[in-house]
């Protein structure tokens, strides 16, 4: 299999393609994805890349080789700190026995900017020199990595504490399951790791049950909610919090709510966080629909990516492995190759 699939051969100067190469290609183009194949040496030397792959890096297939010498290590020479999370990454997958490996990183492109691409590779039963052989496929998760970082800057500029849960089991004994927090929620409160019916997450959803269960035919409907609870920090502080939740998503059925906490304590210092909270609560809820639609898009094309790649995989592997079971064939060789 070379870069540029040229077809099994040509009839009238039209080139004709196998049901497999055809396959290939509409694939790769449909999804955009760069695909690569490489030696699993201390180069991690690259054999051959799709047009993507040479798209997404930003450098034209000719002066990579120039330049790099189809070697990654050099590639990422003033990225020593990717480089070695990428090889750490690898070399434990291959002492661990695995299949491959899956790794969120950031490459640089030819022209200084830095992209974020999630690595999906996979050990082939393939062996070049007696080096074995891995496939890797490179997708493009820039924009979804910066809006959950610009998602987490939000959260953390917001007055009060901020937290979003799921809340499962409406119809009887309601949970409340933290998916995420501010920095200061979690300084004050910590997590629900701990479930334990004694653990002070656990305490103060619990003391504060009665005021929640009133909730719910509006939690039920995924409307606004708004009310008051007395809760308890982690260093055995009493606070109590004014709740303005917001139904930002549906999981499996369950609403999940994104909840800013206001410290009423100090009813001083309310006034001024209350009209902080109405200016920025609306543009929140707009960003996070935004931001949460992306994520699934970005999950379910992730999946459907996984999924349809692997039979254009397996004939990549396929020819491989009859041209190597024919090595002296050069003609069958040959026509495996193309």
């Amino acid at each position: 299999m070379t870069e540029h699939n040229h077809g099994s051969g040509s009839e009238n100067g039209v080139l004709q393609f196998t049901p497999a190469e055809y396959e290939y290609n509409t694939l790769m183009h449909l999804l955009g994805v760069s695909v690569s194949k490489h030696l699993l040496d201390e180069h991690f030397t690259l054999i051959w890349a799709n047009e993507f792959y040479y798209e997404l890096i930003g450098w034209p297939k000719d002066e990579y080789e120039a330049v790099f010498h189809n070697r990654p290590d050099l590639y990422y020479r003033e990225e020593p700190e990717e480089w070695q999370k990428l090889s750490d990454t690898m070399l434990q997958a291959l002492a661990a026995g695995q299949e491959g490996y899956r790794l969120l990183s950031r490459i640089r492109r030819k022209n200084g900017d830095y992209v974020w691409v999630q690595f999906s590779a996979r050990f082939a039963d393939e062996y070049i020199d007696g080096c074995q052989v891995a496939y890797s496929a490179l997708t493009n998760v820039d924009d979804l990595v910066k809006m959950q970082r610009e998602q987490s800057v939000t959260y953390e500029s917001l007055p009060g504490f901020v937290a979003k849960y799921r809340i499962e089991k409406l119809d009887s004994g309601m949970e409340l399951t933290l998916l995420s927090a501010n920095r200061r929620f979690m300084e004050y409160f910590g997590g629900n790791n701990n479930r334990a019916a004694d653990s002070l997450y656990n305490r103060n959803v619990q003391e504060n049950m009665e005021m929640i269960e009133r909730q719910k035919s509006r939690i039920r409907a995924g409307e606004p909610l708004h009310f008051t609870m007395h809760v308890k920090s982690r260093d055995g502080q009493a606070l109590w919090l004014q709740v303005n939740a917001t139904c930002v998503d549906w999981q499996e059925g369950c609403p999940v709510y994104l909840v800013i906490f206001i410290d009423i304590t100090d009813v001083t210092e309310l006034r001024e966080m209350q009209r902080k909270l109405i200016a920025q609560t609306e543009a929140l809820k707009d960003a996070l629909s935004v931001a949460e639609q992306a994520n699934r898009a970005k999950s379910d094309f992730l999946s459907r990516m996984s999924h349809e790649i692997r039979t254009p995989m397996n004939a990549i592997i396929g020819m491989t492995t009859i041209a190597a079971a024919y090595i002296e064939d050069r003609k069958r060789v040959e026509d495996c190759l193309e």
